[in-house]
């Protein structure tokens, strides 16, 4: 199942071919995804958070929630070597390296631009760096 949003509206394209699927999500990346990866990095080299549901992204890290009981909401911040990820069913997690009960999980399905997040952590881990935005450099 891909989706993809526009400006008109939405559009969900199905397909049970896994070829099919590889080669649909390989096009739609060299024609949009290269581009939303370079609006956000930018963005957020300028300053600029994301924001999926209640985490925010920013340039250094990343800010998880944690909800306790009788204090309410704490907002953590995480520098980017702090943080781990990973996927699961239909997810993407973040969480901090040492504590396990931190962890936001993002559906692939129902938040926006997911997979450009994803994308742009994982390539800082490869090639090291503070800043989301010094993925930039290798692009």
């Amino acid at each position: 199942s891909i989706g993809i949003g526009h400006r008109s509206g939405f559009t969900s394209v199905e397909l049970s071919n896994k070829a099919i699927f590889d080669a649909f999500v390989e096009r739609l990346w060299k024609a949009v995804g290269f581009r939303l990866l370079t609006e956000l990095l930018d963005a957020l080299r300028n300053g600029g958070n994301y924001r999926i549901g209640a985490t925010a992204i920013s340039d250094l890290g990343v800010t998880l929630e944690r909800r306790k009981f009788f204090t309410g909401t704490e907002h953590i911040f995480c520098a980017w070597d702090e943080v781990v990820v990973w996927s699961g069913p239909g997810i993407f997690c973040v969480g901090q390296k040492d504590n396990q009960k931190l962890v936001a999980s993002f559906s692939y399905q129902s938040e926006d631009n997911v997979h450009i997040v994803e994308a742009a952590i994982r390539m800082l881990f490869k090639q090291g760096g503070d800043k989301l935005s010094d993925v930039l450099e290798q692009l």
